[in-house]
């Protein structure tokens, strides 16, 4: 993945909406998927992206971008052990980057955020918000949020002389999981994946939890996997490889 930062030096009394667009865009893919911008104390915005050790070196190139955007040099946090909710072994390992800069995020915050009187800020998805990105920051979206799953399926049939046949067959599928999004986000998301991808994307909520995905069948993958590959870097190529599926 090319680096999104040459050129770019310490910046004083910086506004994101004066960035040069490439870098604005950048952010805006960052806080698109596993980034967010939250509150100390109900009042003080700062910038939080979260990756499990398996991506610590997507993390880290995301922090060396923004360090390098914003001028700022923070490092990443961690390790931070979460335990398992049933045998309460600590084997969930996470790292976390953070920049508390108020005055900075702020006007970002009023426009893509709302803050519950209760619960966590809930973060929101505009037209203005999606304006500007393309494949690059549909593959930073995949990398983060993206996912290529098989599962076992069995189809049904009754023949003409009231025979029950059964076919297991494999399915796979892409899964983009944003599911914190409203269903009218969610549909200008899958606006967007097309607009950008050219392939229709399916809304579909899970039956377990009836949380939403947005879905693409195998064939569409085949087609979309290398139009993001290229702005994949190496050590993420596990989002984007079919091969480990069934077939």
């Amino acid at each position: 993945m090319s680096n999104h930062l040459e050129g770019s030096t310490t910046r004083v009394d910086l506004e994101l909406d004066s960035l040069p667009p490439e870098e604005k865009i950048f952010l805006k893919a960052c806080l698109f998927g596993d980034g967010w911008l939250g509150l100390q104390r109900r009042r003080y915005v700062h910038l939080r992206i979260g990756h499990s050790k398996k991506q610590y070196n997507w993390l880290k190139y995301k922090a060396d971008c923004i360090n390098k955007i914003l001028g700022k040099d923070r490092q990443i946090l961690g390790p931070y052990y979460q335990s398992d909710g049933k045998t309460k072994e600590k084997k969930h390992v996470s790292y976390l980057f953070c920049v508390d800069d108020h005055h900075l995020f702020k006007p970002w915050f009023d426009r893509w955020y709302e803050v519950p009187v209760e619960g966590d800020v809930i973060k929101h998805v505009t037209p203005d918000f999606l304006s500007g990105m393309g494949l690059k920051e549909l593959a930073i979206l995949w990398c983060d949020d993206g996912s290529v799953t098989s599962s076992d399926r069995v189809k049904k049939h009754i023949t003409k002389s009231g025979i029950l046949r059964e076919y297991p067959y494999v399915e796979t599928q892409g899964q983009l999981a944003l599911c914190s999004f409203t269903d009218e986000e969610q549909i200008l998301i899958q606006q967007w994946l097309y607009s950008v991808t050219g392939l229709k994307w399916n809304i579909v909520k899970r039956r377990k939890d009836k949380r939403t995905t947005l879905v693409i069948g195998k064939e569409k993958l085949r087609i979309f996997l290398p139009m993001i590959t290229p702005y994949v870097p190496e050590y993420m190529f596990y989002k984007v490889d079919l091969s480990h599926c069934r077939k």
